[in-house]
């Protein structure tokens, strides 16, 4: 079977008094994509919102239904933002868990709007 999934990365919001210029980084290896996915930077404002510039990935691939819900329910999406500086090495900020399970509840699902808390 034919099955792509999408992650749709629209935008990072700082809780943080002091400014960053951040990026975004995931993987999914057990989709059979080791490389990581990252992200363009953006400036992060205090207590400002970003919309993340391209922050679109599709993964393809063929697996059967048992197989997918394998990987899907044993790895969640690891979420990482990061700090690039220009005179030091980069500096992990935080790091979010998004459950990918939530594909075999049987009635489509969005995290359209939502946050994951890092």
């Amino acid at each position: 079977r034919n099955i792509a999934l999408s992650v749709d990365l629209r935008s990072v919001r700082s809780l943080d008094k002091t400014p960053y210029t951040v990026f975004l980084r995931y993987s999914a290896p057990n989709l059979g994509y080791s490389p990581p996915v990252i992200t363009a930077t953006c400036e992060m404002l205090r207590h400002g919102e970003h919309l993340i510039a391209n922050g679109y990935s599709e993964f393809q691939f063929q697996a059967s239904y048992h197989m997918l819900a394998h990987a899907l329910i044993d790895s969640p999406l690891h979420l990482e933002v990061w700090d690039k500086s220009k005179y030091k090495s980069d500096t992990l900020l935080a790091v979010a868990t998004v459950p990918l399970w939530h594909v075999f509840e049987g009635e489509a699902r969005t995290w359209e709007d939502q946050y994951a808390a890092v």
